[in-house]
Parts: C-alpha cells; structure tokens; sequence
C-alpha cells in the first residue's frame, strides 16, 4: 500500500487482468511489454488527480489508449 497507493492497490485486487502500476519515476521501464492501455482510476483525491498529466504522457509515448475511471469507496 505504502508502494502504490491505497486507489492503485484496490484496483489491483478487483482486477482479473494483467496490470503495471505507473509512478512517474519508473516511466523508462514502462515500455518493456507491449502495454495497449493505459488506466487511471481516480478517486479525488489531490494524489490521484496529480497523476492525470503523468498518465496522459505515458500514453502517448506508448501509443497506447488512456482509461479514466472513476473510484468510489462503497461505504
């Protein structure tokens, strides 16, 4: 959790797919796979929403699609 972040971590655990969590200063290993999308959940947060350019321009670079989703906590 202290790694990625409590948002990432949940949305790690509720997915079946294969993820890579992205924090800007791992952008040069990013590229290793053929990676098609791109997914930023936020949740509104300051953290979250500091995350939008990161991942706008690490999906571009890859060419890849970008996918906001909006995280609610159910309770």
């Amino acid at each position: 959790r202290a790694m990625v972040g409590s948002t990432a971590l949940a949305v790690l655990r509720a997915s079946g797919a294969r993820l890579r969590v992205f924090r800007p200063e791992s952008a040069a290993t990013a590229a290793q796979d053929a990676i098609e999308r791109v997914v930023l959940p936020l949740d509104g947060s300051p953290e979250s929403e500091s995350m939008i350019a990161h991942a706008a321009g690490l999906a571009r670079w890859l060419r890849a699609r970008l996918e906001v989703v909006s995280v609610v906590d159910p309770s």
